[in-house]
């Protein structure tokens, strides 16, 4: 006598509770962007926690905030704008400070996740 194989059922899995992302939205880690921020030598030109240089607009505090441009345009510091300012830092300058001084070329240096994770460290500056 056969008997009839038996029927195996899947067990369904939950899905992973999906971590919720900073309430910034930026899915960086800051603690990371921190050092980059100094081993790239942003703080030779741009104040951050209080430290840093003034030839640059202080980031403390620019995450959401509003920024005049130099053209008077004003725009949101979101992380689009941050983003932009660092891989072509001549599209949108602020006003009362000189356009060509920081360097153009993150975007050869700096891999993606290095990018958010230097946009999550601006974004913790609250």
């Amino acid at each position: 006598i056969i008997s009839p194989t038996p029927t195996i059922r899947a067990t369904p899995t939950a899905s992973p509770t999906p971590t919720a992302p900073p309430p910034t939205g930026v899915l960086g880690n800051a603690t990371a962007g921190e050092a980059l921020f100094a081993s790239q030598g942003c703080n030779a030109c741009h104040q951050a926690k209080g430290m840093g240089g003034a030839v640059g607009p202080p980031l403390d505090k620019v995450f959401s905030s509003k920024v005049k441009l130099s053209t008077s345009q004003e725009v949101t510091a979101d992380e689009a704008y941050i983003r932009e300012s660092i891989l072509n830092p001549t599209a949108k300058v602020v006003a009362g400070y000189p356009s060509g001084l920081m360097p153009g070329d993150f975007g050869k240096k700096l891999n993606e996740q290095q990018l958010r994770d230097l946009i999550a460290f601006i974004a913790s500056l609250k």
